[in-house]
C-alpha cells in the first residue's frame, strides 16, 4: 500500500515527497497527541523515518492504557528454584532457561561488567521477577533491564562517562561534552565557570581547528570514594590516561597533541558529571 494515502488521496504525486509530507504530518501528531517532540534526521531514509514514527505511535497509544504486571506475570509465573538450591550445572542450565522466557516476550537482561550464571540467576529470580512494567508487546521493541541500573557500578559509570567525554572530545563536539559537565565548572586557576560558560570556551577553542585525526586514548587508573557525610554529593570518583591527536588547522596544517588527562567527577543524585578536567592541548 502506497505510503501517505488518506481519504482524500496521496498528499503529493512524488513518491517521496508524498512520503516526507506524511513523516511531517506524524511528527505533528506526536507533539499533539503526546506532548512529544519529534525532530526528523535528514540522513535517514524517509521510509526509515515513517516506520520509525508509526512504531512511536503505537508505543504512546500502548502506554496510555497499558496495565502494570510483574516481569514474572508476564513470563506466565513460571516455576523457579532458589539459586542456592541449585548446582553449579544447574544454575547454568536454569539460567538458559529463564533467558529464553524472558526473551520470548521481548525482554533482556543486560550486565555491563561480567557475572557468574549464579549471579546472574540470582538477581534475575530475587529482584527483576518482582520489578513492575507496561504489560506492552510491540513488533521489534524489546525491555531492557540492566543490572547496574539496580546496584550502581561507579567504576564502570566513570570510565563509560570518560570514553564518552574523550570520544565527544575527538569529535570536536563540545555540546556532547556538556551533557557530562557539572553545572559548576572549576578552572585550573580555581575559578568556577557555569557549565554553558565553559561549553562556550569549548567550542570557540576548538573552532580554530578544521579537524582532529589519528586519534586514541588508554585510561590508566580510576578512583572514587563515597561521601556518607555529605547531604548533595554522594561521591566523587577521577580517571586519568594518556591521550594523543593531531589536530589539523584550517590552513591543513597538523600539530600532534600528546599526553596525560585527568577528567575529575562528582556524584549528585545518582549522575556522574565533571567538574573539572585536564586536557593536553587545551589546558597547556
Amino acid at each position: 500500500m502506497p505510503h501517505g494515502n488518506n481519504e482524500y488521496g496521496p498528499l503529493h504525486e512524488d513518491p517521496i515527497k508524498n512520503l516526507r509530507l506524511e513523516n511531517e504530518l506524524l511528527e505533528l501528531r506526536i507533539r499533539a497527541e503526546f506532548g512529544g517532540y519529534s525532530g526528523g534526521n535528514a540522513r535517514l531514509p524517509p521510509e526509515v523515518e515513517n516506520e520509525f514514527l508509526k512504531k512511536v505511535i503505537a508505543c504512546e497509544q500502548q502506554f496510555r492504557t497499558a496495565r502494570l504486571v510483574t516481569v514474572a506475570e508476564l513470563i506466565g509465573n513460571p516455576m523457579l528454584k532458589k539459586a542456592w538450591e541449585l548446582t553449579d550445572i544447574a544454575v547454568i542450565t536454569e539460567l538458559k532457561r529463564l533467558r529464553e522466557l524472558l526473551r520470548q516476550k521481548q525482554i533482556e537482561v543486560v550486565f555491563i561488567r561480567d557475572r557468574d550464571a549464579r549471579s546472574q540467576y540470582k538477581f534475575i529470580t530475587d529482584e527483576l521477577m518482582k520489578i513492575e512494567t507496561e504489560d506492552i508487546h510491540l513488533p521489534g521493541m524489546t525491555k531492557c533491564f540492566v543490572y547496574e541500573e539496580f546496584h550502581p557500578d561507579h567504576e564502570i559509570t566513570i570510565k563509560e562517562r570518560t570514553k564518552h567525554i574523550l570520544s565527544s572530545w575527538f569529535d570536536r563536539n563540545a555540546a556532547m561534552i556538556g551533557n557530562y559537565l557539572a553545572n559548576q565548572f572549576i578552572q585550573p586557576d580555581g575559578a568556577v565557570f557555569s557549565r554553558e560558560r565553559q561549553v562556550k570556551r569549548l567550542q570557540d577553542w576548538m573552532a580554530g581547528y578544521a579537524k582532529f585525526e589519528d586519534c586514541g586514548f588508554s585510561i590508566k587508573k580510576i578512583s572514587y570514594v563515597i561521601k556518607k557525610d555529605d547531604p548533595y554529593i554522594q561521591a566523587m570518583g577521577h580517571a586519568e590516561g594518556r591521550i594523543k591527536y593531531a589536530a589539523v588547522t584550517r590552513e591543513g596544517w597538523k600539530k600532534a597533541i600528546e599526553g596525560p588527562f585527568k577528567i575529575y567527577f562528582t556524584c549528585q543524585g545518582g549522575w556522574w558529571s565533571s567538574f573539572f578536567f585536564y586536557m593536553p592541548g587545551f589546558n597547556a
